[in-house]
């Protein structure tokens, strides 16, 4: 059974996602303050506990990391594609945009996020991916300049219309 999300005294705007068979996400305020960190176990469970996430957010953020290492390592790409793909399609169903990170070292991402964090990864396992979404999440707001990084408002602006998430 998943547990409901609290409700929030501020409005949600930014979401980051570590996507994978448990799935870490975070939650900000439009300044970038980190509101809530929390994990899901299974991708079920994933699909059903997204349709309880605030109705204010207006940018999602997700790291996709998929490559054949990993799979010749011995681990399985299959969960986390499959996580981004339930993200991914009710992000469309809500007209949420995605910012996907493709295109930079997954390490260096999450070591610059810690970073701004003022934290380390945790060594508990079992918050491993709230933490790294934290992370994702973080260094989008540093790289985007929101809140305490330089910018006090939304990237999207007040009242502006979203742009589509379509690829």
């Amino acid at each position: 059974m998943i547990e409901p999300l609290p409700e929030f005294r501020v409005p949600i705007v930014y979401a980051g996602f570590d996507p994978g068979l448990t799935t870490g996400f975070a939650f900000a305020d439009k300044h970038g303050h980190l509101i809530y960190l929390g994990s899901v176990i299974g991708l079920e469970d994933l699909s059903e506990f997204l349709m309880t996430f605030p109705e204010t957010i207006e940018r999602i953020v997700y790291e996709k990391w998929v490559t054949n290492n990993r799979v010749r390592l011995g681990g399985s790409n299959m969960p986390a594609s499959q996580a981004q793909g339930i993200i991914k399609m009710w992000a469309r169903m809500r007209g949420i945009p995605i910012d996907l990170r493709k295109d930079e070292q997954p390490n260096t991402i999450k070591k610059i996020g810690y970073a701004k964090l003022k934290t380390k990864p945790p060594t508990k396992k079992s918050l491993e991916h709230q933490w790294d979404a934290a992370a994702h999440l973080e260094y989008w707001l540093w790289t985007h300049r929101i809140g305490k990084y330089g910018q006090s408002k939304s990237p999207l602006g007040d009242g502006q219309q979203r742009e589509s998430n379509r690829a």
